[in-house]
């Protein structure tokens, strides 16, 4: 997998740690190869579509509140496009119609600036 800033940054997708393990499989996810499942999988295992779906949520929020603050403003917009997105993908999250609406509609309204 190549990794991309955006879509699969590095450390998401690595190894889980050997002390991290009895921690993880206690929330009774237990992956055979979960040195190949990205982290945002193995959530949606450890707690369902429904609390995934506002973790992006909540992380596409903090991407575009902070945008900029630490760096490039661009990979900011990106990131909190691809959580809505995301989000947006969980179809078996229990979320009102019109919440995923305002969702979608955040997605589209993401700032997109010029390259420089």
């Amino acid at each position: 997998m190549q990794f991309d800033s955006v879509k699969h940054p590095v450390g998401y997708n690595t190894p889980v740690p050997a002390e991290s393990r009895d921690a993880l499989e206690t929330l009774t996810f237990h992956d055979k190869d979960m040195e190949e499942t990205e982290c945002i999988i193995a959530m949606v295992g450890l707690f369902g579509h429904t609390a995934v779906f506002w973790f992006c949520v909540c992380s596409a929020v903090n991407y575009l509140w902070r945008a900029g603050s630490k760096g490039n403003k661009q990979e900011d917009y990106d990131k909190a496009r691809w959580f809505f997105k995301y989000a947006l993908s969980l179809t078996n999250a229990r979320i009102p119609n019109e919440l995923r609406l305002r969702v979608q509609f955040a997605e589209k309204i993401t700032p997109k600036l010029d390259k420089q």
